[in-house]
């Protein structure tokens, strides 16, 4: 390597790291760590090995993959992507910086996580960690290779989990027992899973089989390096000579027809360009059919093999798995749409229109939150868990889908930009499914204080109640509550794009 290369190398890297550091990345690191470095310590050493094994290769392996689009859909807005494509960076250099730093923060955060895995005595350390370093990596390389012709991250995120998802569900069935057949190791992550469950916890793997999982992994990157380096070259040196950007088309705000018809004809638009219908419509039904079909078996399979009886947790998986879930993942969309809103200067330019700020939140909150409420409305009785109880369960239903809204302010209240909006949701998410959890374990005098937390009033008002009057406190709490942060959030939101802060 020459001089000037090693000089561009050591710029480059102290550059990124200052993107990450302001963008928040390795402090969303360090939370998600401590959460999960927490919760294995806490569980039985029987289980805590295996658990952390699945929580290196679907979380801590796949952390990049969440920031990786976000930062290279900021870099395109802001016109960094145009300087770097004139500049004497070669792309290896400006993407394997990236993937080193990132890639690095997944091998940080892995060495706590699996030391409570495997209670401070981890067999083969050097072997769980070259499993998640190669899971990242090839992580980050399909991710950088799937956002390429997307302008947002609403369109990457519809589309990625096409590709993303079967790579983690293959080493999921694997780890959990629930499948073990050859033809999941076609896959290369389930040969990172065993590498990872060898290393916390002495599982039987020999050097061949270790060699053929690394080596296999290895291929698989350098197919995703070429498929990468194509893209880019397609879609980001190509592109701006060859055709006209799509993103100026969507993006034409026109006042014809009051702003609520404003503003939906600007996000048909968008979804003509991107499967976010399709993604909305399969999503809550696809979950609930899952669940459906899915947890007869998974109760009968865990029954056999651990003597462990599940359905006195139907109602648990009830409302983490659908109640909760399903309106946190129409909350995730609402909120990126706002992002790309954000990056795009739109909220800004509302100040000189005559749609006020207050009424685009309006409509975001609306959209959001009868989106919410459409799909739990679907997805509750589909799943079948809870049987002809979808009467009782409207009022968890109701305060459920008012978790959306909430949701896409807090990203909107706090987030600088798209990379940060990302964290937020990733450590947001894992906040709201513990809150909701909490009354589930707390001691009976303290459960009612989930009252005051509007997910802990989800799961109070459909576990709890023993009466009529038990409901109608439950949800006037929890709704006031719920209205109580969400009034909160829209003024900071209108504060911070009204005075500048």
């Amino acid at each position: 390597m020459t001089a000037p290369a090693v000089r561009r190398i050591a710029a480059l890297t102290r550059l990124e790291w200052r993107l990450e550091l302001h963008a928040q990345i390795p402090t969303v690191a360090a939370a998600v760590c401590v959460m999960w470095t927490v919760a294995l310590a806490v569980v039985p050493a029987s289980v805590a090995g295996r658990l952390g094994t699945a929580v290196l290769v679907l979380d801590t392996a796949t952390f990049g993959g969440f920031f990786l689009p976000a930062l290279f859909l900021g870099e395109r807005t802001d016109g960094a992507l145009a300087a770097l494509l004139v500049s004497p960076l070669r792309f290896a250099e400006y993407l394997g910086v990236r993937l080193a730093v990132l890639t690095g923060l997944s091998l940080a955060a892995a060495v706590p996580v699996g030391l409570a895995a495997a209670r401070l005595r981890p067999p083969q350390p050097a072997l769980a960690l070259l499993g998640v370093g190669l899971v990242a990596i090839l992580t980050l390389l399909l991710a950088f290779a799937l956002v390429q012709p997307h302008r947002t991250l609403v369109g990457y995120l519809t589309t990625a989990p096409m590709v993303i998802a079967p790579l983690l569900a293959a080493p999921l069935a694997h780890i959990a027992g629930v499948a073990d057949h050859p033809l999941l190791y076609a896959l290369p992550t389930t040969g990172g899973a065993d590498l990872i469950a060898a290393g916390l916890t002495g599982g039987a793997l020999t050097p061949a089989a270790g060699a053929a999982a690394t080596g296999y992994l290895l291929l698989w990157i350098g197919g995703a390096y070429v498929l990468a380096r194509r893209r880019f070259h397609r879609h980001a040196v190509q592109a701006p000579a060859t055709r006209p950007a799509r993103v100026d088309r969507t993006r034409r705000i026109q006042w014809r027809g009051g702003w609520v018809v404003t503003f939906a004809r600007a996000d048909m638009r968008t979804a003509r360009l991107d499967l976010l219908p399709t993604f909305l419509t399969v999503v809550p039904v696809a979950l609930a059919v899952g669940i459906r079909f899915g947890y007869p078996w998974l109760a009968d399979l865990v029954r056999d093999r651990a003597g462990f009886d599940l359905e006195p947790y139907r109602q648990l998986l009830l409302t983490v798995g659908v109640v909760i879930h399903v309106p946190l993942i129409m909350g995730m969309v609402g909120a990126l749409l706002t992002l790309d809103d954000v990056a795009e200067r739109r909220l800004q330019l509302l100040r000189v229109t005559p749609v006020t700020l207050e009424r685009y939140l309006g409509y975001r909150m609306a959209f959001t939150g009868l989106l919410a409420l459409a799909s739990l409305l679907v997805a509750v009785p589909l799943c079948g868990l809870v049987p002809n109880a979808l009467p009782a369960l409207l009022p968890a239903i109701v305060l459920g889908a008012a978790q959306a809204p909430l949701i896409m302010l807090t990203a909107a209240a706090f987030a600088g930009d798209r990379t940060q909006g990302v964290g937020i949701l990733k450590v947001l998410s894992g906040l709201l499914l513990l809150l909701a959890v909490a009354p589930w374990w707390l001691p009976s005098p303290l459960r009612w204080l989930g009252l005051l937390t509007p997910p802990g009033a989800v799961t109070l008002v459909q576990w709890r109640p023993h009466s009529a009057a038990d409901v109608v406190i439950g949800c006037c709490v929890g709704a006031t509550t719920a209205l109580a942060v969400a009034v909160t959030l829209r003024r900071r939101i209108v504060r911070r794009f009204t005075d500048g802060a």
